[in-house]
């Protein structure tokens, strides 16, 4: 295999893991290969090159990673995000995985999770505050009332509650804060919704 795609090996290890989390087993080389879209013979080329970067652990018919072993012994793997969410007006958030944090399943779920801080008061009226830990769902479906986390028609990120203006046949942004305006988008990418809120010390 002359190129090696990293965003390939990316699907196909959240894939494993997912399928694992779902499913309690590791999935074959053909249920990779069917949701990926390459040949069997690429995923198991691919499966041991990832295995040799400590990508994954792979024996030549199962994968495994920190994640599913997690899984196995009742944890879910949530991502740490360094950076924060501003809860405030939109504005581009630079973030990277930080580090993981172990939750237990029968407490948080096993979604795919993330963690990242709040940034601002916008959403205090919700009992978001400055600096608190919010664990994200990054494939639940968002719905109307949900608090999100949104990117806007520029490519910006913000944290509040998603709404729908029926007379405007629009969605907006709504602060839990009686003192600042909602803010309305036309084109709205939800990247998580929130599922739990971990009050700072």
């Amino acid at each position: 295999m002359r190129h090696k795609d990293e965003e390939l090996m990316r699907r196909i290890r959240e894939f494993a893991e997912q399928f694992y989390i779902e499913h309690g087993r590791s999935p074959s080389t053909a249920e990779i290969s069917t949701v990926v879209g390459v040949t069997k013979v690429t995923v198991h080329r691919y499966l041991v090159d990832m295995a040799e970067k400590g990508m994954i652990n792979y024996d030549g018919r199962t994968v495994s990673t920190k994640k599913t072993a997690l899984a196995e012994h009742g944890m879910t793997a949530a991502s740490v995000f360094y950076g924060a969410i501003p809860c405030g007006a939109p504005e581009t958030v630079e973030a990277g995985i930080d580090q993981y944090v172990m939750l237990p399943t029968a407490l948080f779920g096993d979604g795919n999770l993330y963690v990242i801080h709040a940034r601002g008061d916008s959403m205090i009226e919700a009992g978001i505050d400055d600096g608190d830990m919010i664990i994200i769902d990054a494939d639940k479906e968002p719905s109307i009332g949900d608090k999100v986390v949104a990117l806007d028609q520029n490519k910006d990120s913000t944290l509040k509650t998603l709404l729908y203006d029926e007379e405007q046949s629009r969605f907006y942004l709504h602060p839990e804060n009686r003192t600042m305006e909602d803010i309305y988008v036309d084109e709205l990418t939800v990247q998580g919704v929130v599922r739990f809120i971990v009050k700072k010390g």
